[in-house]
């Protein structure tokens, strides 16, 4: 199958990722081999929103950048994804070869199922994706497999924080990650957590979460499965939102005798007052520290604020997957197992 120039574009949200990524690239593809293309953004009085590429793309292999969850970025996530939604189909229109999308945060992701007389919204930002016709979708750590499902024609492809989370680890906090326990804040977080404990060779717990459905973003009580007594502690999460939930874990493990404690997570959205929470744990010495990915952007003066805080990148994971996707490569080897 012939190839197009590999082409990237970013929406205004995932600008920051997709400069990353394109830098990337660079390191093993001549820069002529690579465009990344300017679009412009537009919201008129009444809030719509119209998107324009700058450059034609027409028989290129585009890949389109969009981080819905960016905490800086004056627009809302609806927006954010509408943005998204103009941007694949202008590429289309413009006469893209093949047109590929990069959300690291899967749109919805926490809504893929039904309780009682609710939309299950993942399947539906599906729908809309595959009516789209793109070729592939690039996204991360999907907050639940059934997402996978809900595609039937557009490639699908979900890409792992936790190999290059666990090296950044290794490197930087080799003293904590001895005489480790690896927990999981709730069971459905297991399969992560065994993973982590399995290329760590740490023993593993997890917490039982009881959560209060009628309010949003509360849970009411959680206990420990396992032991922490005079361990450390890595506590590993897809998303942390208002960091209710695992404030109360690190207070479970802190009175069950766990030594030091680390937070990873692939999303740190930290919305509300999480930032003060994990503030006031770090201050008393309840948290070492929070390791997360730079699929969610955080600027450098929350780096200065918060030292406890450290970011990873990812940007040379998906560069790889991109060119080889570009290359008409197999990517397996790139994704790695879980």
């Amino acid at each position: 199958m012939v190839r197009g120039k590999l082409t990237i574009i970013s929406c205004d949200s995932g600008k920051y990722f997709a400069d990353k990524i394109a830098l990337e690239i660079t390191k093993f593809r001549a820069e002529q081999e690579i465009r990344h293309v300017n679009m412009k953004e537009e919201t008129f009085a009444n809030g719509e929103i119209k998107v324009v590429i700058e450059k034609s793309v027409r028989g290129d292999d585009v890949f389109i950048v969009q981080c819905v969850e960016n905490p800086h970025h004056p627009k809302s996530i609806n927006d954010r994804i509408m943005a998204m939604f103009c941007a694949i189909d202008a590429a289309r229109r413009a006469g893209a070869a093949f047109v590929n999308l990069i959300v690291p945060t899967y749109p919805y992701a926490r809504q893929e199922k039904k309780k009682s007389r609710e939309p299950i919204t993942a399947s539906l930002i599906a729908n809309v994706l595959e009516s789209l016709s793109l070729n592939s979708i690039i996204t991360l750590d999907v907050h639940a497999d059934a997402i996978t499902g809900f595609f039937q024609v557009t490639d699908f492809i979900n890409l792992f924080a936790a190999n290059t989370i666990m090296r950044y680890l290794n490197a930087n906090y080799s003293g904590a990650i001895n005489n480790l326990v690896v927990v999981s804040p709730d069971t459905g977080g297991a399969p992560r957590a065994r993973f982590y404990a399995r290329k760590l060779g740490a023993e593993l717990a997890m917490m039982n979460k009881e959560r209060d459905y009628s309010t949003v973003n509360v849970v009411e009580k959680v206990t420990l499965i396992g032991s922490v007594k005079g361990k450390n502690v890595l506590l590993v999460d897809d998303i942390i939102d208002t960091g209710g939930t695992i404030v109360g874990v690190i207070d479970e493990l802190k009175k069950h005798g766990a030594n030091e404690v680390l937070v990873a997570t692939t999303f740190p959205l930290m919305n509300g007052k999480c930032i003060d929470k994990f503030k006031e744990l770090f201050d008393r010495g309840s948290l070492k520290a929070v390791v997360g990915t730079d699929a969610v952007y955080h600027n450098e003066k929350f780096f200065e604020l918060y030292p406890w805080y450290k970011e990873v990148s990812l940007a040379p994971l998906f560069a790889k997957v991109i060119n080889t996707i570009n290359l008409r490569k197999p990517i397996s080897d790139v994704i790695g197992k879980r």
